[in-house]
């Protein structure tokens, strides 16, 4: 049993299924690679991208297990000048470009990679400091669910190919 997932991190949409072996373990099969000359195969607005990449802290209310994942798993630090120590911290600036800055819509950058919608206003604490929705990565709301991904935060793709679930 799988998913399919879609990954834009290298500029154009990578589809590729992640499965589960007899050992509980996560493994990613690539399906295909989308041909970029085709139109019907890109997702080309910010409304096809949010449905199926996220990064906002869910609602407690309405999701109370996603936002128990999310905020224990997928938010980002703290780091740069907060941390100094971190791993992704380097010249007091994160590597990863956290925090990242508030969207009111994905947008998609000339490179192909996608902005993605971090609305102000939701907050979380999280490791003994309040943090909102410039700290969450990315994360694709179906896969968290099914496969209680906070036992695996990404899949390596290639060396320029990463996925946060």
């Amino acid at each position: 049993m799988g998913a399919k997932a879609v990954d834009f991190s290298c500029g154009k949409p990578y589809v590729f299924k992640v499965t589960r072996s007899d050992t509980s373990s996560y493994q990613s099969h690539s399906i295909s690679e989308w041909p970029s000359s085709s139109a019907d195969n890109k997702f080309s607005t910010s409304e096809h991208i949010d449905k199926f990449v996220r990064a906002e802290i869910p609602s407690s209310i309405e999701n109370p297990r996603l936002h128990e994942i999310v905020t224990k798993c997928l938010m980002h630090g703290p780091c740069g000048i907060d941390n100094p120590g971190a791993p992704c911290t380097e010249a007091g600036k994160c590597k990863k470009v956290f925090p990242k800055e508030f969207r009111t819509e994905t947008t998609m950058k000339a490179s192909g990679y996608p902005l993605y919608r971090r609305r102000p206003g939701d907050t979380a604490f999280v490791r003994g400091r309040e943090m909102d929705n410039r700290y969450v990565v990315s994360y694709n709301p179906y896969l968290l669910l099914k496969y209680n991904s906070h036992q695996l935060r990404s899949l390596h793709l290639s060396a320029c190919c990463e996925i946060y679930l």
